[in-house]
């Protein structure tokens, strides 16, 4: 069987389907979006500003427990010290009770 072929050619003219504007809801949604947006920046902006804060509380921190670590160290020495002149009074002591009983 052959094919029937038509003796006119075939032509079609293509018509531009026409672009509607944008509903109101989705203009809508798009205010919505951009807000939602704008907020989201402000609150990453305000999150970096109170990690820099938290970040110096930190160094303040640091600072202040090497500060009590010297202390405490001085404070310990302080402690051996003494420990060692009270041992040395202990001894004259015990040495004076044992001649002068």
């Amino acid at each position: 069987m052959q094919p029937i072929l038509s003796p006119a050619p075939h032509e079609a003219q293509i018509i531009a389907f026409p672009a509607r504007p944008a509903p109101a809801a989705e203009r809508a949604s798009a205010v919505r979006l951009a807000a939602a947006l704008a907020d989201l920046q402000k609150a990453l902006d305000d999150q970096k500003i109170a990690v820099a804060a938290w970040r110096e509380s930190l160094a303040n921190l640091k600072q202040s427990v090497t500060q009590l670590g010297g202390s405490m160290a001085d404070y310990r020495q302080n402690l051996t010290t003494l420990a060692t002149g009270v041992t040395q009074l202990n001894h004259t002591a015990t040495g004076l009770i044992r001649i002068f009983p």
